[in-house]
């Protein structure tokens, strides 16, 4: 995973530490280096503000490569793309499905549903109603307690 320590005028300098240190802790990387663990980390992050030529001459030596692989120099466009380019760039890649299923929605009874084609119905059910009339039960209001 590479991380921008600069960025200016379109360019950023990424350091590649992390990626150059593989399976390798960090732990045994301070300890190769001569520094504190949490140290190599922000460089690594790229969360320090300077490094002194000393730690990128050891850097350089303990992942065996150059300055030059240490660092990577990353050209940007000057201008910001807009979400609907962002979004435009990964319809024409196909990385960004174009179409959603909607998702379930419960929707009020139509008419439709409720109708009934009486050909169709062999049997009607018997609806008895009671012949007690309902009863009212009275909730006692906060008030009167």
């Amino acid at each position: 995973m590479e991380r921008v320590v600069a960025e200016v005028s379109g360019e950023r300098l990424v350091i590649r530490a992390r990626e150059l240190r593989g399976n390798r802790t960090l732990s045994e990387i301070a300890v190769r280096i001569g520094m504190r663990q949490d140290e190599l980390g922000k460089i690594e992050r790229g969360e320090t503000q300077g490094i002194r030529f000393e730690t990128l001459l050891k850097l350089c030596s303990v992942y065996e490569v150059g300055l030059s692989e240490l660092f990577a120099v990353e050209f940007i466009s000057s201008r910001k793309e807009s979400p609907l380019q962002r979004v435009l760039a990964s319809i024409e890649a196909g990385s960004l499905e174009t179409h959603q299923p909607p998702a379930k929605v419960r929707r009020k009874p139509q008419v439709e549903d409720l109708m009934m084609d009486l050909a169709e119905v062999t049997e009607l059910p018997d609806f008895e109603e009671s012949s007690q009339p309902r009863r009212r039960t009275r909730v006692p209001s906060a008030a009167t307690k």
